[in-house]
């Protein structure tokens, strides 16, 4: 982000008090920028992987959702005001999801 200000005046006029301001002026610039990078990702796996059906990543997999529930469920009981219940919220199981 650049940020300037300048000003530009008549000579003698711009010094002059209470009509001096007809004869400045004042800007301000605020330039910003931004980099957005897009990445893709693919996996590739050989083919005989495939037909076994991967059951390493399957049973990781299910280990990861267990895990994940337990937090959600944990989250769902949080209170931000001590003695007042929270809604609960929805959805209360996010990997359900569509």
């Amino acid at each position: 982000m650049n940020q300037g200000k300048g000003g530009t005046k008549v000579p003698l006029l711009g010094d002059l008090p209470l009509v001096g301001a007809l004869f400045r002026s004042v800007s301000n610039t605020d330039l910003q920028r931004r980099l957005y990078i897009f990445v893709k990702a693919e996996i590739i796996r050989p083919a005989e992987a495939l037909a076994q059906g991967l059951p390493d990543m399957e049973r990781i997999s299910q280990r990861n959702r267990l895990a994940f529930e337990t937090f959600e469920q944990e989250f769902q009981g949080y209170k931000s005001v001590p003695g007042v219940k929270s809604k609960p919220v929805a959805p209360a199981k996010v990997l359900d999801t569509e």
